[in-house]
């Protein structure tokens, strides 16, 4: 099966208390099982960082909710690509702790250009060799 999977980063608007963010977490969980999407959103403290996998009709649909949640904004899709194999097996969600990740999601927030390889790199930082965030 040919999938889409798109990554973005996303500035976190500072009214976004704990209680959204469990939310934010509880209700991604529900959507990627329930339309067969796998992948991983990070919460930094400022910035999320999110890659999505799945048929294109459902990673389109999930985008269009994401791109109309207040929460956040300034999205930038870092890429988006069409694939064979996915790099998850399943949705995760996580925190980032680590001040290094948490510098290079904000970099790539603020990149003009799409960058496929700083992407790939902190897919790799945040998930280990197995897609399973680490």
């Amino acid at each position: 099966m040919q999938l889409r999977r798109v990554t973005y980063a996303s500035r976190v608007l500072p009214n976004v208390a704990p209680t959204d963010l469990r939310q934010i977490l509880g209700l991604a969980e529900v959507l990627h099982r329930r339309h067969d999407l796998t992948g991983v959103l990070a919460f930094t403290g400022r910035h999320f960082f999110q890659v999505i996998e799945g048929s294109v009709v459902e990673v389109d649909a999930l985008l269009n909710l994401i791109r109309a949640d207040v929460r956040h904004d300034q999205i930038h899709v870092l890429s988006d690509e069409v694939d064979a194999v996915r790099l998850f097996d399943r949705w995760y969600g996580v925190f980032v702790d680590s001040l290094d990740v948490s510098d290079q999601v904000a970099a790539a927030h603020l990149a003009q250009a799409t960058d496929r390889e700083l992407a790939r790199h902190i897919i790799d930082t945040i998930s280990g060799a197995n897609g399973r965030p680490g």
